[in-house]
């Protein structure tokens, strides 16, 4: 199951569109509102109140044709696999690029089907396999909206050194 919805896929697909058009046509590119905020579902990033800072996010505002590589400000380490450390982003938050697939392939451990545990349960005691003892750890602000153009994101981000909403 994919983070994105096919709202949201369409939004951040045509959002790419119009950059790619005046690429095409030797325009500047527009300064596009982002489209979605997605986050580690662990730590401290569950916590923050909008206006701090927020470890281990993505405030993306398009998607490439290939339906996988996204654009945005990014700070969150991307690398698959379970107990991958996303309680705190680089510190570096920079616009780019980032697969979607690789976010949705980061989980952490669940016990008793709550998120966060240290240790997972013994896997035969519960009767589940291996690969059923992970859930996600990235989830999508279903709450957040833009407060402004991905790049007034990016210049907040280059002066708090993390991902924050812009005054």
């Amino acid at each position: 199951m994919s983070l994105l919805d096919e709202a949201t896929i369409a939004r951040l697909r045509e959002n790419n569109r119009l950059t790619r058009t005046a690429q095409a046509e030797g325009r500047t590119e527009p300064d596009l509102e982002p489209v979605v905020k997605i986050f580690a579902a662990v730590g401290a990033a569950t916590l923050m109140p909008a206006r701090q800072s927020l470890p281990g996010c993505a405030i993306v505002s398009e998607m490439e044709a290939d339906g996988d590589t996204l654009y945005g400000l990014i700070d969150m380490p991307c690398t698959s696999g379970p107990f991958t450390a996303l309680t705190m982003g680089f510190g570096e938050p920079e616009l780019g690029y980032a697969s979607l697939s690789e976010i949705e392939a980061v989980r952490m451990p669940v016990r008793h089907g709550l998120k966060g545990c240290a240790m997972p349960p013994p896997y035969s005691a519960l009767g589940m396999a291996h690969a059923e003892a992970y859930a996600s750890a990235m989830e999508v602000d279903t709450s957040w909206r833009a407060r402004g153009t991905i790049r007034r994101y990016a210049e907040a981000a280059k002066e708090a050194r993390r991902v924050v909403e812009p005054k």
